[in-house]
């Protein structure tokens, strides 16, 4: 494990996400945003309400008595900013061919509104955030080999970086213009096992220079899986993530 300019702030699992507020980082994630490869669940700002999917059903829970709501259809994503909708995808995880597009689902009743429909090279959704600015999504489309930001309340898009192999650990940066994601590279091999690998996390804003922020080999030891979904400071001025079983705290 070889990266530079780093603080290691403590040894975690493989599994631990990270979350960046007033200067401390901690071992479980914050925000609204959905993990890397988008997961299937998503929790208010408030931490009040959770919502879920099993199968293609979405969930509401507030964790009072009471069975879960049903709310309808779709694979939560994020909440908006006041924790009264949330914004959710039809399209299955990990899909890298289907265009299920988008909707917002209102918490209280289900009411569903379906949003503008995306380019047909939406690809694999790999993130996503509900702010000020409104509901947008990061993708990634094998075939073109593009990572783009969806702008879902107007259906735009924009390429934000190029990379041959599939990005993971996606997220938004602090304005929520750009993608910061890793990749990963056999850099050593003996026959046909990779004996080390390389992996980079890097910073792309469309419109700027790519930036790379660390970078880092995993070797052949067990339990090595370069990076986690990292977490970006309120000011963008920090950024702490999971390298192998190490947490790190960078300046950016």
């Amino acid at each position: 494990e070889v990266l530079a300019g780093e603080r290691r702030v403590a040894g975690v699992g493989v599994d631990a996400g990270v979350g960046l507020g007033d200067g401390v980082a901690t071992g479980e994630g914050e925000g609204t945003g959905a993990g890397s490869d988008a997961a299937s669940d998503a929790v208010s700002d408030d931490g009040a309400t959770v919502v879920y999917c099993v199968g293609r059903t979405l969930y509401a829970t507030t964790g009072s008595p009471g069975a879960p709501r049903a709310l309808g259809v779709g694979r939560p994503l994020a909440f908006s900013p006041d924790g009264a909708q949330v914004l959710v995808t039809h399209t299955p995880p990990q899909s890298v061919l289907a265009n299920g597009g988008f909707s917002t689902v209102r918490v209280s009743d289900g009411v569903t509104a379906a949003l503008p429909v995306p380019p047909a090279n939406l690809g694999e959704v790999k993130n996503a955030r509900w702010d000020a600015r409104g509901p947008r999504a990061i993708t990634y489309d094998d075939p073109t080999r593009g990572l783009f930001i969806l702008d879902l309340a107007t259906g735009a898009s924009v390429r934000a970086a190029t990379t041959s192999e599939s990005p993971d650990a996606v997220a938004f940066n602090a304005r929520g213009d750009g993608a910061i994601y890793a990749t990963g590279r056999c850099v050593d091999s003996s026959g046909f096992r990779c004996t080390n690998t390389e992996y980079v996390l890097r910073l792309a804003v469309p419109g700027a220079p790519e930036r790379t922020i660390a970078r880092g080999y995993t070797g052949t030891g067990a339990g090595l899986v370069g990076f986690g979904v990292p977490a970006i400071s309120p000011a963008g001025d920090r950024i702490a993530f999971v390298f192998n079983t190490n947490l790190y705290v960078k300046p950016l």
